[in-house]
C-alpha cells in the first residue's frame, strides 16, 4: 500500500458527492433515509442528504475493536442514581 495520500479540495469534494448523487438518482433509488458510520462518514452523508434532498439522516458511532467494549451497566452506575420518577415527584412537604 502506498503511504502517498491524496489530498480532498472542497471544490472536489462537492463535485464527488454531486456525481454520486447523480449515479443514485438516474439508477431510480429514492432513499428514505441516510445512515451514516461516524470517522469519514459523516461528511458523504451530509452531502448526499443535501444532493438527494434526503432529511432523514442517521449517524453510528463505530466502536475500535482494540478498545474494550464498556458495559452499559457500568456506565449507568457512574451517573447520577436519581431516576426519571425521583425529578418528577415533587420533594416531601412540597405544596
Amino acid at each position: 500500500m502506498s503511504d502517498e495520500r491524496e489530498n480532498l479540495t472542497y471544490e472536489l469534494f462537492g463535485t464527488a458527492m454531486r456525481d454520486l448523487a447523480r449515479t443514485i438518482a438516474d439508477d431510480g433509488f429514492e432513499p428514505d433515509m441516510i445512515l451514516s458510520i461516524a470517522r469519514g462518514g459523516l461528511f458523504v452523508a451530509g452531502g448526499l442528504g443535501y444532493a438527494l434532498d434526503v432529511k432523514n439522516l442517521h449517524v453510528m458511532n463505530k466502536r475500535d475493536s482494540k478498545t474494550p467494549a464498556r458495559s452499559h451497566a457500568r456506565t449507568r452506575a457512574s451517573r447520577s442514581t436519581r431516576t426519571w420518577s425521583d425529578v418528577r415527584r415533587p420533594a416531601a412537604g412540597y405544596r
